[in-house]
């Protein structure tokens, strides 16, 4: 599988990503794909707002924004396989405008 690059929230830089990385707690990477990437994400997933969901009800955060999409590098790890697998060819490895839109922000503060 090709590889995803992670953007370190901390270091403001991209690096490979940490597969024992499931909760961000410690280390906060963000991962960036196109827009396209929502048409394989839904494939799997009911896009609810700001969250992911599947069927037996597990959630993620995810930031739909005009242009891309950003997930924590968290959710990603916990993520199917086989979506990992399908959305590494919409992996963006530069850096967005913005990394996280204010909406998004201000809800994971808030929560």
């Amino acid at each position: 599988m090709d590889s995803i690059l992670v953007f370190d929230d901390f270091k403001h830089c991209f690096r490979e990503l940490d597969t024992s990385n499931y909760n961000d707690d410690l280390v906060v990477g963000s991962v960036f794909f196109t827009r396209d990437a929502i048409n394989v994400i839904e494939k799997y997933y009911r896009i609810i707002g700001y969250i992911i969901c599947d069927d037996k009800g597990v959630y993620y955060p995810i930031d739909v924004r005009k242009n891309d999409i950003a997930i924590l590098e968290g959710t990603y790890n916990c993520i199917e396989d086989e979506l990992k697998k399908e959305l590494v060819p919409y992996n963006i490895k530069i850096e967005p405008a913005e990394v996280w839109s204010p909406f998004f922000f201000s809800l994971a503060v808030h929560v």
